[in-house]
């Protein structure tokens, strides 16, 4: 999986993620 980007809230998870929320990331 490509790293998710919460564009809308300018945030960003490492690596790769299932689901990407304001401020939080989950693998």
């Amino acid at each position: 999986m490509a790293p998710c980007s919460c564009k809308s809230c300018g945030t960003s998870c490492a690596g790769s993620c299932t689901s990407c929320s304001c401020g939080s990331c989950s693998h």
